[in-house]
C-alpha cells in the first residue's frame, strides 16, 4: 500500500478465465473509498445501427469466455439409436419459416423470451448466450449457445408453436401449398446445396405433415474443436455482413421465400425494418453469465510471485499501462505456471457465486494433475 497525502492506493487484482487485471483502488485515511468527481458527459444515442459496439463486444466475448470455461464434459443419447456420447456445449439457430412482419423488438420480446422461459422450465436451459442476426430474407434469426442438451424434435416442436403466435408457420403452410399446387418441382436454385433426391424427401414429409412442421432449428454440439472460445466468439462478433448495409442504405427491392419473389419492398418499410433493427437488443445472456464480475483480491505476497511467471511467460500477453496492467492468457496457462493460488481464488468465487445449482461446485484445473 502507498499513502499520497490522504490518499491510501491499494494494488488490488480482478481475475476472469482468460484475463487478469492489476490496478490500484483509492481510500481515504479512514478506510472511506476515494471517489474522484466526474465530468458530467451528456447521453449518447442508444441505438445500435445493425452492429456491435466495441464495448458490447468486450460483454459478448466475456459472457462466452465464463460460459467456455465453467461448462463441463456431460453424456447425452442420440435420438436414433440412443448411443451415448460427450458434449460441452450445444449451438442453437431459430429462424422465421416465413417472412418477418413485426419489429426486431417484438420478435424478441414476443417470440425468443418465452422460447427461453420455456426452454429453463422443460431442459434446465439456465446458462446460455444469443446473439440476433440479420440473413438475406431480411427475417433475423438467432444463434444461441448453452451447455444443456436438447433433442432436436422437441425443440423443433416448441420453437415452430411459438412462432406461430405471429402467423408465422400459417403462412409457409400457405406458401408452401401454392408453390407445390401442381405437385412436387425441383428448385433448381438450391440444387448446388440441396440436390434432387433430398429435395424430393423434404417435399414428402413437408406434405405429409400438411407443411405444420417447417425446418426451423438446427442444433449441434461442438465437438472436436480444438479452442471452442475463439471459434464460438469469433462466429457470435461476426461483423455487419451485406444484409445489414442494404437495409440500412434501402437499396433492397425483392426479397426471396421458397422460391418465390416476393412484392418489392417500400421505402417506407425498409425505413421502418432499419429503424426496428436499431432499437433491439442484438445480444444478451442469463443472468447467471452477466452476474459473473471476476474474482477480486488484494495483490500480496500470494501471487506476487504467480503474477511475475505470467509476465516472464511467452504464452502470456501483458499491457502495461500508467495506471493498470493487464495479462491475457489461456486458463490452461494458469495449471501449467503452477499459479495455485490464483486459481484457488477465481475457483472460490465461482463456487460462491450461485452459477451451479445447491450441492454442486466446479472443480475446473484446480484439482490434481
Amino acid at each position: 500500500m502507498k499513502a499520497n497525502g490522504e490518499i491510501i492506493h491499494v494494488p488490488v487484482l480482478n481475475m476472469h478465465p482468460s484475463q487478469l487485471c492489476i490496478y490500484n483502488e483509492l481510500y481515504h485515511e479512514g478506510g472511506a473509498k476515494y471517489r474522484p468527481r466526474k465530468k458530467l458527459i451528456l447521453p449518447k444515442s442508444n441505438t445500435n445501427k445493425l452492429k456491435l459496439s466495441d464495448k458490447a463486444k468486450r460483454k459478448l466475448s466475456g459472457a462466452i469466455d465464463y460460459l467456455v470455461t465453467l461448462s463441463e464434459i456431460r453424456k447425452a443419447n442420440r435420438y436414433k439409436n440412443y448411443e451415448q456420447f460427450n458434449y460441452r456445449l450445444t449451438f442453437i439457430t431459430l429462424t422465421l419459416s416465413s417472412r418477418q412482419q413485426v419489429s426486431d423488438q417484438e420478435l424478441t420480446n414476443g417470440l425468443l423470451h418465452q422460447f427461453l422461459i420455456e426452454a429453463k422450465k422443460k431442459w434446465n436451459l439456465t446458462n446460455y448466450v444469443w446473439r440476433a442476426e440479420r440473413q438475406k430474407n431480411l427475417n433475423t434469426h438467432y444463434h444461441i449457445i448453452t451447455d444443456v442438451f436438447i433433442p432436436w424434435s422437441e425443440l423443433r416442436d416448441m420453437w415452430n408453436r411459438i412462432q406461430n403466435k405471429i402467423g408465422i408457420v400459417d403462412e409457409y403452410r400457405q406458401q408452401m401449398k401454392e408453390f407445390y399446387k401442381h405437385g412436387f418441382k425441383e428448385r433448381k436454385e438450391l440444387t448446388k446445396h440441396w440436390n434432387l433426391k433430398d429435395q424430393k424427401a423434404a417435399y414428402l414429409k413437408g406434405s405429409k405433415a400438411n407443411w405444420s412442421n417447417p425446418n426451423s432449428t438446427d442444433i449441434h454440439s461442438l465437438r472436436n474443436i480444438k479452442d471452442v472460445y475463439s471459434y464460438v466468439t469469433k462466429y457470435m462478433n461476426k461483423p455487419k455482413n451485406r444484409e445489414h448495409e442494404t437495409v440500412s442504405r434501402k437499396e433492397i427491392t425483392t426479397t426471396r421465400n421458397s422460391g418465390q419473389k416476393q412484392p418489392t419492398v417500400s421505402p417506407g418499410a425498409l425505413l421502418f425494418l432499419s429503424k426496428a433493427a436499431n432499437s433491439a437488443r442484438l445480444w444478451s445472456c442469463s443472468h447467471s453469465l452477466s452476474s459473473l464480475k471476476g474474482a477480486k483480491d488484494i495483490v500480496d505476497s500470494r501471487y506476487n510471485d504467480e503474477i511475475d511467471r505470467l509476465r516472464n511467460s511467452k504464452n502470456v500477453r501483458v499491457i502495461d499501462q500508467d495506471y493498470f496492467s493487464v495479462f491475457y492468457f489461456n486458463f490452461k496457462n494458469l495449471k501449467e505456471l503452477k499459479c495455485t493460488n490464483l486459481l484457488n481464488l477465481f475457483k472460490e468465487y465461482v463456487n460462491s457465486s450461485g452459477y451451479f445449482s445447491i450441492g454442486k461446485e466446479w472443480q475446473g484445473f484446480c484439482g490434481s494433475s
